[in-house]
């Protein structure tokens, strides 16, 4: 009996190093990828911070897709355009789809879409970007780590703070457009617009106040981290600010900037479009997910994988762009699209709308967020100078607008 109880015993845990060994292990049907370790995958190859810069770093042994094993969760990374082409151009219907964020889920009561005061808003902004960022909460990317209790999971806590605070913004401002409607305020106002149709869109009153806020939550973050990019790079390189400034005055002269000018300023599109290609707003955008099992160059890619386009990479393959790393508007007044000249059709096509995704999860709002951070940009090189008080600044990216204070003298033009 005792030798049945210990060949038991040792089958279990033969059984059980047999499973953690696995564990984190990655299938042979999956793209490749750097070497997994029992337990952790590649885990232990992901920096806290910029992670997307370590992708663009693996990315160069691998063509154009690679997957990595987080524990026994996976990730699949597109690291070149003709992959992103092919899977979000060519078979977009098949990674529309989004992966699960607990938090978001958390936060939003579900009801996020793509997903006040000033001061209110501000404050419920720096929140909701600590939700939205991996480095604060890896359950995305690790689903056991949704099971830990909350005194050992200080993210939780923050889901539920931060659902209470956009509650109280959203209702705050819904409730400010329903009271100006009775008083004959906001005709023409989105959110009363959508009021106006409740029956008809069959929508409860916490969800029209959920699709005004979206339009904040969409549009603000991305809008000043693109205007904050561009201040840091005519900072950082006085020449391409004064080269701006004088297109500016040669078409605008003494009057301020409208919209319409921006056609007729094609240094200041391409300084824009350089910015978003060197310090792109969402270095690996919002991850898509595949909407069922996908097959892909002879690989398996399972139904609900997170399959991260890393834009920061793409923006700087040294086979698409001369000088990839150096700040230099003139590529696009080169090349439509600010690659190298004569590139084949295959590589070449970097669209200027990628830093808003591609395929059928674009920004909706990618059109509206271009006319305003124009304006915007037209008006603050039309209006001010800018300087490095300390004279040096940092060029990294980051994943929103979480940037290292710099001191920045601004200055109104003579």
């Amino acid at each position: 009996m005792a030798n049945m109880i210990s060949l038991a015993v040792a089958f279990v845990a033969a059984w059980v190093i047999y499973k953690l060994l696995c564990f984190g292990r990655r299938e042979d049907t999956l793209p490749p990828g750097p070497p997994t370790i029992p337990i952790l995958g590649n885990a232990h190859l992901l920096p806290r911070k910029f992670p997307f810069i370590k992708l663009a770093e693996m990315a160069k042994d691998y063509d154009g897709i690679f997957s990595l094993k987080v524990t026994n969760g996976t990730i699949v990374v597109v690291s070149n355009m003709k992959t992103c082409k092919e899977l979000l151009d060519d078979r977009s219907a098949e990674f529309s789809s989004r992966p699960a964020f607990a938090g978001m889920d958390i936060v939003t009561g579900g009801r996020y879409f793509a997903t006040a005061p000033a001061l209110s808003f501000m404050k419920y902004m720096e929140v909701f970007k600590k939700v939205f960022s991996p480095e604060s909460a890896p359950v995305d990317f690790i689903p056991a780590l949704l099971y830990v209790p909350e005194r050992w999971a200080p993210w939780k806590k923050m889901w539920k703070e931060t659902r209470e605070l956009q509650q109280s913004l959203y209702f705050n401002m819904f409730k400010d457009v329903i009271q100006g409607q009775r008083n004959g305020m906001y005709g023409d106002c989105f959110v009363a617009k959508v009021i106006e149709q409740q029956e008809e869109l069959g929508l409860d009153q916490e969800t029209m106040a959920y699709i005004g806020g979206i339009l904040l939550d969409g549009g603000a973050e991305t809008t000043a981290s693109l205007i904050q990019n561009l201040v840091l790079c005519v900072t950082k390189f006085p020449a391409a600010l004064q080269k701006a400034q004088m297109e500016i005055d040669s078409v605008v002269g003494e009057r301020l900037p409208d919209f319409r000018d921006i056609k007729d300023l094609p240094y200041v599109q391409a300084l824009i479009r350089e910015t978003h290609r060197l310090l792109p707003t969402a270095p690996t955008a919002v991850p898509h997910a595949s909407v069922n099992d996908c097959e892909y160059r002879g690989y398996l890619i399972p139904k609900n994988t997170p399959v991260l386009f890393n834009i920061y990479g793409i923006c700087r393959d040294p086979e698409l762009y001369d000088r990839p790393d150096e700040f230099w508007p003139d590529r696009y007044l080169l090349s439509p699209d600010g690659t190298r000249p004569g590139l084949p059709e295959s590589m070449s096509g970097v669209r200027a709308t990628l830093p808003f995704g591609s395929g059928k999860r674009i920004c909706p709002g990618m059109h509206l967020a271009n006319a305003n951070t124009n304006l915007a940009i037209m008006r603050l090189l039309w209006a001010f100078d800018f300087a490095a008080a300390d004279g040096s600044l940092s060029m990294t990216p980051q994943l929103n607008i979480e940037k290292e204070h710099c001191d920045i003298q601004t200055t109104f033009r003579e």
